[in-house]
């Protein structure tokens, strides 16, 4: 079984060094870690500047940074573009 944590770190989020913002670990397919990497930069609003990371087996696999878009709002294309190509990694 592999083992995957996706994790998001936003620095507006934190309130001490010991809360660094949401991270899930589950034990299943690696494609769900791509799918909670989806999740995490859609879902929670974090704002531009916070990076979602995802190890695989207590390795990193892939980690990507929410982008700032013209309107000033978070650009999430960076970490779904980074969940695609590990889904692309996992299905070749």
């Amino acid at each position: 079984m592999i083992v995957w944590t996706a994790a998001l770190t936003a620095p507006a989020f934190t309130h001490s060094d010991s809360d660094s913002g949401c991270a899930f670990s589950h034990a299943a397919a690696a494609s769900d870690a791509a799918e909670a990497a989806r999740t995490l930069a859609l879902a929670y609003a974090a704002p531009a500047g916070s990076e979602v990371t995802i190890t695989i087996d207590g390795r990193p696999a892939t980690c990507a940074t929410l982008a700032a878009a013209l309107t000033g709002q978070p650009d999430p294309t960076p970490v779904l573009d980074a969940a695609d190509a590990l889904d692309e990694r996992i299905s070749a």
